[in-house]
């Protein structure tokens, strides 16, 4: 096991499993997991810009963005 820390997602107009999938189709793919009806971030994996990369996904999504390209 290696030791990580992660940031849980939940929103009020989405299921864990539609942001998972909207995450996952942005512009810019964003890999996360869900469990227990949260999506997780690893942030053991996380790099340099990619919290910009994150927030733009979040970002087309609450914007309406279904994630589809």
């Amino acid at each position: 096991d290696l030791p990580t820390a992660a940031v849980a997602l939940t929103s009020e107009r989405h299921t864990a499993n539609e942001l998972e999938e909207g995450l996952r189709g942005a512009s810019t793919p964003v890999i996360s997991r869900i469990h227990e009806d949260r999506v997780l971030l690893d942030v053991r994996t996380l790099m340099g810009d990619d919290l910009t990369l994150i927030a733009a996904a979040l970002s087309e999504l609450a914007a309406g963005g279904d994630g589809a390209r």
